[in-house]
This record gives structure tokens, sequence and C-alpha cells, in this order.
């Protein structure tokens, strides 16, 4: 459950980062959009009054014949606040003058607004921003010249950022409280899934150990009335079945008991090439019974952090489910490679496959895609359950492909790296 626990804290910082992430575009659109249109709005003014910032009385009329934004607010002050200049250039975009009265002296000379003027020429846009300057270019007809307004908008912009740097600041601060908050309750909010864990896989353990007991019995007495009467069909079908069973409680057990990583859990560095080899060899027998061959591909000393029996494990069911269900006649391929960050374990075997086949459902537990998985392979559809729950321990993944002539099992995980020469 520490794994879950870690995972849903996990979970809350990136939804919690996610939701702010969000909330910070919102506003910093509204902020721009805000600005933006109201900055356009004032030099549409100013270019409707001759370049001239209109003052309130002026505007009063001026809003009469105009419809202006609901956003827009002009008021008595701010025509002496408003800050700007104009550039007029010719229709070939040479300068002819620029009107300065409105703006400090000591904020822009002549060379420098006619750099801005290029500048903006160059954008091809009709307004927009340059430097702390919003602008816009009108057309004089009457004179034959462009007339580009550059609004001074540095304090707008100064308090965009105080606003997007505050809301920054006040979202990291809410993720990190929301975070650990969450964190130094997370213990109560997971109690009823751990008492509920707590119960399955104890009413797994004492179910197990109630079934097995009369299954031994069974088993055994079957075992003493075929010694006294001699073999008989029924006998054996009581003999295999009560294996079957005993065997899948096992299964379903180990299954259980991998439902949370355990803490004590021993990891060690092994060599997964030697393992994959000495755990596939033994099943070349088997193969052979189907009239089919074992092909192994190893790259040698590729080297990954586990716990041996469950690394074995692993290499086994993928092993012991090739070799069962191979076509008659076909082929084992086993391969074993690695890159960079993971070792890929890939096991293909012939098989015919029906047409709807799921090749992902072979996961989930008692799934049997055809009528070749019944009782007679004396599978029961959870050793695959049991080998991606390895694998995701491990911190991989495992898939399955559908080939044409046949299935692969594909089982990628991070490996570690280590000297060739190492004896380990």
């Amino acid at each position: 459950m520490k794994k879950l626990r870690r995972k849903m804290i996990r979970t809350v910082f990136l939804s919690a980062i996610s939701v702010f992430a969000l909330l910070m575009i919102v506003i910093y659109t509204s902020i721009s959009y805000y600005f933006s249109h109201h900055s356009d709005t004032m030099t549409a003014l100013i270019a409707a009054n001759n370049n001239e910032a209109p003052d309130y009385q002026e505007y009063s009329s001026m809003k009469e014949d105009t419809a202006y934004s609901f956003f827009f607010r002009y008021d008595p002050e701010t025509y002496t606040k408003t800050r700007f200049f104009t550039v007029i250039l010719d229709k070939d975009s040479n300068f002819v003058r620029w009107a300065h009265s409105k703006i400090a002296s000591t904020s822009i000379a002549e060379k420098d607004a006619v750099k801005l003027a290029s500048k903006v020429i160059k954008k091809d846009r009709k307004t927009g921003y340059i430097d702390t300057y919003r602008y816009r270019i009108t057309w004089n007809g009457s004179e034959g010249t462009y007339s580009i307004i550059f609004l001074n908008c540095s304090d707008d912009l100064l308090i965009k950022n105080i606003i997007v740097l505050f809301s920054m600041f006040a979202a990291i601060i809410l993720t990190l409280l929301t975070t650990i908050i969450f964190t130094l309750f997370s213990n109560h909010f997971m109690k009823p899934f751990v008492e509920n864990s707590h119960r399955q896989k104890q009413f797994i353990t004492d179910a197990s150990h109630e079934l097995k007991t009369p299954l031994s019995i069974i088993s055994a007495n079957a075992q003493v009335l075929e010694f006294k009467t001699g073999e008989n069909e029924w006998l054996q079908n009581i003999i295999h079945q009560t294996t079957r069973m005993t065997n899948l409680i096992n299964e379903l057990t180990t299954l259980s008991k991998m439902e949370e990583v355990s803490d004590d859990l021993v990891l060690e560095t092994l060599n997964f090439s030697q393992i994959t080899v000495d755990t596939l060899s033994p099943f070349q027998e088997l193969i052979e019974e189907h009239n089919a061959t074992l092909q192994l591909s190893i790259q040698n000393n590729i080297y990954v952090n586990g716990n041996k029996e469950q690394v074995t494990r692993l290499v086994s069911i993928l092993g012991e489910n090739a070799s069962k269900y191979v076509k008659s006649g076909g082929t084992v391929i086993a391969t074993l490679t690695a890159n960079r960050k993971n070792l890929i374990l890939r096991i293909f075997n012939t098989a015919d496959l029906p047409s709807d086949f799921n090749p992902n459902r072979l996961f989930d537990r008692f799934y049997r895609p055809d009528s070749s998985r019944t009782s007679a392979t004396g599978g029961h559809g959870i050793g695959l359950s049991i080998a991606k729950k390895i694998v995701t321990t491990m911190g991989g993944t495992i898939e399955t492909k559908k080939e044409k002539d046949g299935i692969t099992f594909v089982a990628f995980i991070p490996r570690i790296k280590k000297d060739r020469h190492d004896p380990h």
C-alpha cells in the first residue's frame, strides 16, 4: 500500500499543478486581452481625433458616435495620463516627421522613433506590441501618409507582470500546501483500502488453507484406491483434477501476495542473460514433444536489479506458456537484447489464432482465447497475470503482439549497466 500511497500523492500533486497551470493560462490570457484591447481602443481614439488624445469632453462626444468596449474606461484624468508619440511616413515608408508633445522628451529620441517605425513596417501588422509600446498604423488618405501611433504601455506591462508573478507564487504555494495536507492525511484516507486489502488477503489465505486440506485427503484416498484396485480412468481423473485445483490455489495465493509490493523483498544485481538461458533450456524437451524447435538468441551479460525468485518465475511463465501452446511442427524463439534504458525479452511461438483474437486480454485472470487453451494444457489463466505483476513491480511493461503465424510476448524491464567482465 505504500506504493499506492505514493502514487496517490503524486497524482494529487500533478492534478494541483495542472489545475493551477490552467488557471494561470486563463489569468494571463485575460489580462493580456484586457490591456491589449484597452490600448487598441486608446490608439483608435487618438487616430480618430487627428493623432491627438481627446480630453474628456471630446471623448464624450466621440462616444456618442462610436460604440467603444464595455471594458474601456476613460475618465477626466485619462487625458493627462496618456503618453504617446506619432511617427508620420510617406507611402514609400520614408520618415516625414514625428509628434512627441505627449511624451517626455527624455523617453525617446527621434532616431529611436524612426527605428521603431521601421520595425513596425517590417511586422506588416496594423496593431501590436514593440518594446513597451502598443502601436497602430493608420492611412491618411488626404495626405497620402501613414501615421504610426506609439502608446506607452510600460505601466500596464508592469502591472501585468506583477499579477502574473503573484499568481505563479500563489499557485506554487497552494500546490505545495495541497500536497502537504494530503500527505499528512493520506494514511487516514488509505485506511479503508488497507483494511479491505488485508481482509481480502486474509480471506484468500484462509480459504487456501481450508481447500488444500480436503484436496490433499481426496488425492491421497484416490491414490490408495488406485493402489488397491489398480489404475482406472475415474481415479486418474480425480488425481489429475485435485492436482490442478491445488496448483490453481497456489497460483491465486501467489498473485494475491504480489498485489502489494513488500518492502522486505530481497533485491540484488542479477545476470538476466544467464537466468534466461538456465530457465528456458529445460523447456526444450517439452517443446520437442510438440515436434517443435527452440531457438535462443540471448545477448550476454545483461544485468537487472530484482528478486531472483521473481525474475526466474517470470521467464519460466513465458517459457511454459510458449511451450504449451506452440503449434505442432512450429518454433519457439526467445531473444534477449538491451538498449540504453531497458532489457527487452521477446518470446515467440507459432500458433493458429482466431480472427477475433485479442492478445491484450491474455493478461486477464482465467481468460482463455480459444479451444486450444483448455484444461488439457494444464493452464489456469493465472500465470500471465503473475508475469505482468512481476514486470510491473520491476518498473517495466509487458505486451503481446499478434504475428502472422503466431504470437510474441515482449517484456521491457529497466536494466543496470555493469562491467561485462564482472564475474557476478
